[in-house]
């Protein structure tokens, strides 16, 4: 390593370890921060001589320091006058997720007091209360929960639960002599040294609660709006930059928002829910007041909501994990709203009769386009299919749709001694063999049918050789695509029945109060669906559903 490299590098662990300082971290709890960077420290000691470092440490005094803490924490280890703290992997553990994190100036000194102080056990209650009845019901550890749903929100589970201990009161004491006492309180009375924002920043987090926001005008980067769905209110604009590059309009986040010095920030425990489990969660909050009597719309004060902080952990785990394990298979349904079973019916043709009587007979269906000599395909241009009863489900990738965004219904083809037509669903197999039994009354028999799930179609394929991945296009080709078979699809979405909307068309229910906020529940949800979707990647996430809104007469309600 040259001098210049060695500058550069001695910069950059000063920059850090000032930071890290800053925020209270010291001894153990600024090695544990630092410790991904020690490589680079071991990398300037070795290369270069003690004036090199020397010049160093003056130039960069908190580089120097952390030089000499190590020095200092080496030399007692091997003298033996600093014990090697047992147990030691858990608080590891912990300082690494703040340290890694862009909280980690401003928590790591909290932290390292929280950890070698009582709050320690108390943290272990939060923990159990935020984990543990999910940990139960599943029969998980604490690297069990890890391996399910990974690392990232591990550590915004552990987040939420650290801040939860935060901003409690808890009642210590014998009875009688109760006192209530605060973390962060405790932390700052016993005369720890802590910069004026990060202390400002401790006292907002004190006083926050966790609460459910519905996210709205993301500028990714910079900002988005917050509509509190608990406490109500107007939304309220929070500076977010890393945040801000994942979160799709429409999102619903269980999060704290701090008010630092005259600016709302996110703090580090955001949960991000799928709007049903969002819905639950609101809904269990709705049932428990009313059972404690309160009949009235959810608008839960601060103090009520901040003995509920648990709820949104426990509500995104019993969500999250069942589909993670595999214990809950999402339903894919076709525009009728039916789960997609395929269906193949062999229709045997009568003895004596040609391939080609068939193909007339076939020839004077209206719905039948022919692909070839022998093949058709089976469409439904004006879309009547019943609504499904709840949300819907992924209403594009689970039909087959032709460019002008026609419904395909399934396949038909004539072979040397039967007619067979493909279909994706147990209601339309009914419909084929009535329909196609009354056209081919005189010429084929009474239908066979094999029955075929998603499941045993993909082992099928797989057993046979046939997975090929698709060949990835470019978006600048797939957006305009992707998004006239949209436009097509939803423009005649808005005259059809609507299960969300009580079964009734998007356009009759725009015509009351009572419909329109229907109509505006069911666009934020296709919406967010949409911009969250994994299949049609970019494309499906850019698609403007404003003109969806305009079209509606709804779009004042788009906030």
């Amino acid at each position: 390593m040259n001098r210049d490299e060695a500058v550069r590098r001695a910069a950059e662990l000063d920059r850090l370890v000032k930071n890290y300082r800053a925020g209270g971290a010291d001894g153990y709890a600024l090695l544990a921060a630092m410790a991904d960077h020690l490589p680079k420290f071991r990398a300037i000691l070795d290369g270069h001589s003690e004036v090199d470092l020397d010049r160093l440490t003056t130039r960069f005094p908190n580089f120097g320091y952390f030089g000499a803490m190590l020095t200092e924490i080496a030399q007692g280890i091997a003298d033996g006058a600093i014990p090697v703290p047992n147990g030691g992997e858990e608080e590891e553990r912990s300082f690494g997720w703040v340290a890694e994190s862009k909280f980690g100036p401003k928590y790591a000194g909290l932290v390292k007091f929280m950890l070698r102080s009582d709050w320690e056990d108390a943290l272990e209650g939060v923990l159990d209360d935020h984990f543990g009845a999910a940990m139960d019901e599943f029969d998980l550890d604490d690297a069990g929960i890890t391996d399910v749903i990974g690392d990232e929100w591990t550590v915004a589970l552990w987040m939420a639960a650290f801040e939860d201990l935060a901003a409690s009161n808890l009642d210590v004491g014998a009875d009688g002599e109760l006192q209530v006492v605060n973390m962060v309180d405790d932390f700052l009375f016993r005369g720890r040294k802590v910069p004026g924002p990060v202390r400002l920043y401790l006292r907002a987090l004190q006083g926050s609660v966790m609460s459910l926001y519905e996210v709205t005008d993301v500028k990714p980067g910079v900002s988005l709006r917050a509509r509190d769905l608990v406490r109500g209110g107007d939304p309220v604009l929070v500076f977010e930059r890393s945040g801000t590059e994942s979160l799709k309009q429409w999102d619903q986040i269980g999060a704290r928002i701090l008010t630092v010095a005259g600016k709302n920030e996110l703090s580090a425990g955001v949960l991000k829910y799928n709007l049903d489990g969002a819905q639950r969660l609101v809904d269990g909050f709705r049932e428990a007041r009313e059972k404690a009597g309160v009949d009235q719309a959810l608008s839960l004060p601060d103090e009520e909501l901040r003995h509920l902080a648990h709820l949104f952990s426990a509500g995104w785990l019993y969500d999250v994990l069942p589909k993670a394990m595999g214990l809950v298979t999402p339903t894919i349904v076709n525009s009728d709203g039916d789960e997609v079973v395929f269906h193949r019916l062999r229709f045997p043709l009568a003895s004596g009769v040609l391939p080609a009587a068939v193909v007339a007979r076939l020839e004077t269906d209206a719905e039948l386009d022919r692909e070839s000599a022998h093949r058709w395909v089976w469409l439904n241009p004006k879309r009547r299919g019943r609504a499904s009863a709840g949300r819907p489900r992924n209403p594009v990738s689970g039909e087959a749709m032709r460019s002008d965004g026609t419904t395909i219904l399934g396949h038909v083809e004539v072979l040397e001694s039967a007619v067979t037509v493909s279909v994706t669903s147990a209601e339309r197999a009914k419909s084929a063999a009535k329909r196609f039994g009354a056209l081919l009354a005189d010429v084929a028999g009474v239908p066979l049918t094999v029955i075929e799930t998603l499941d045993q179609a993909r082992a099928a394929r797989e057993r046979d050789g046939q997975v090929n991945e698709p060949a990835a296009v470019p978006d600048e080709i797939a957006a305009p695509l992707i998004h006239d078979m949209l436009d097509r699809y939803y423009h005649e979405v808005l005259d059809q029945p609507v299960g969300m909307l009580g079964n009734i068309t998007p356009r009759r229910a725009a015509k009351t109060p009572a419909g329109r906020c229907k109509v505006v529940e069911w666009l934020k949800y296709i919406e967010n669906t949409s911009a969250n979707a994994s299949l049609g990647g970019r494309p499906m996430a850019i698609y403007d559903f404003g003109w969806i809104w305009r079209e509606l007469g709804v779009e004042d309600l788009r906030r």
